[in-house]
């Protein structure tokens, strides 16, 4: 699937079960998205809702020259949830998603994952990781800011990472809060 130069906003998934979320987009496929803006979007307000604007799984995704900003989910993974896949963000900004549970900004299961040149910032979580959580999950940040997340006591203002790796590098992590 390929989003180039669009404006997703406005979406709503509702209802309950393990799988159901993606205010904007859910995919089982190789997803792009370029160019484009996902923004207030909502993955309902049931606890197993995730990825308020992207939740994807299984496939190969791919975010560039884009904002996902301002979008929720009940769960995890206020702006991006990936399920089992390969991530790639650069030249993007992800900022002011909010979830419920975990991955205010993005929340990463089982995968590998790679943010260069990019923002994460303004995002919040109600438990951990208010810029990233990453679980069982190898994630590589470089050339980035993650500045300005809120997660709860819990950990992880900025990025949580939990039975995964996690690398660093060439990038600024300041101003992340735990309430």
């Amino acid at each position: 699937v390929g989003i180039d130069g669009l404006t997703l906003t406005g979406g709503n998934a509702t209802g309950s079960g393990f799988f159901l979320g993606g205010g904007a987009i859910l995919t089982r496929e190789d997803l792009t998205v370029s160019n484009s803006t996902i923004s207030g979007n909502t993955a309902g307000s049931g606890s197993s809702t995730r990825g308020g604007g992207i939740y994807s799984r299984y496939g190969t995704t791919t975010v560039s020259n884009s904002t996902v900003s301002g979008n929720t989910a009940g769960k995890h993974g206020g702006g991006i949830y990936i399920l089992l896949g390969t991530t790639t963000v650069s030249n993007s900004t992800i900022s002011g998603n909010t979830a419920s549970s975990k991955g205010g900004g993005m929340y990463n299961y089982s995968g590998t994952t790679t943010v260069s040149n990019s923002t994460i910032s303004g995002n919040t979580a109600s438990s951990k990781g208010g810029g990233m959580y990453n679980r069982y999950s190898t994630t590589t940040v470089s050339n980035s800011t993650i500045s300005g997340n809120t997660a709860s006591s819990r950990g992880g203002g900025g990025i949580y990472s939990n039975r995964g790796t996690t690398t660093v590098s060439n990038s600024i992590v300041a101003g992340n809060t735990l309430t």
